[in-house]
């Protein structure tokens, strides 16, 4: 009983920790962007759209960042623009956080289960007698690696745009990242030219 307790109280507080992040005072999105054109692959992050032209920077920049004057910006037309990949800056390390508790919270709840001798509703013997907490711990330890690996994966993945020097696809693109990156308030902001 205490365990399923400890399992329930441990899910809960990780959903509690999540929903209580505040999105209203996080700071402007940074997004890592990589573009392709006939000549070059260039990398970066994204400072600021047009209708027609998309501008970044080498240098780390957030998309609504009011310094922008500092910092040495590349153009680059829509009939230049192969293909691009973007991400937010922070979503590999995002994933792996989730990844891992996820998996070890699922590892803690399936370790007991894989020993035979431990199953929920049936307990016999004490978890040190017969080798409980070492099944929670191993469960706890495949868990947080797999669940990392697999963070790792999803927070690598990159929203890819063929863009193939199509004014159309661009300005789609466009609208795109206004909607899926930039909470309301920003979306008629003065960055996005």
């Amino acid at each position: 009983m205490k365990r399923k307790l400890f399992a329930i109280t441990f899910l809960v507080s990780i959903f509690c920790v999540g929903k209580g992040q505040n999105p209203a005072a996080s700071k402007p999105e940074t997004i890592i962007i990589k573009l392709q054109t006939v000549k070059t692959t260039a990398y970066g992050y994204l400072a600021g759209m047009t209708d027609t032209t998309l501008r970044f920077s080498s240098d780390r920049i957030a998309f609504s960042d009011s310094a922008m004057q500092n910092f040495t910006l590349h153009s680059y037309r829509f009939y230049e623009i192969e293909k691009v990949e973007i991400r937010k800056y922070g979503s590999l390390r995002k994933g792996i956080i989730i990844g891992g508790l996820a998996g070890g919270a699922f590892g803690c709840l399936l370790g007991p289960v894989v020993n035979n001798s431990l199953t929920f509703g049936s307990f016999t013997g004490s978890p040190a007698t017969s080798g409980g907490s070492a099944h929670i711990l191993t469960g706890l330890t495949i868990g947080l690696i797999t669940g990392a690996i697999i963070g790792v994966l999803a927070g690598k993945r990159m929203r890819k745009f063929y863009i193939q020097r199509n004014q159309q696809k661009f300005l789609d693109m466009k609208a795109h990242i206004i909607q899926m990156y930039f909470k309301p308030s920003t979306k008629d902001s003065s960055i996005i030219y």
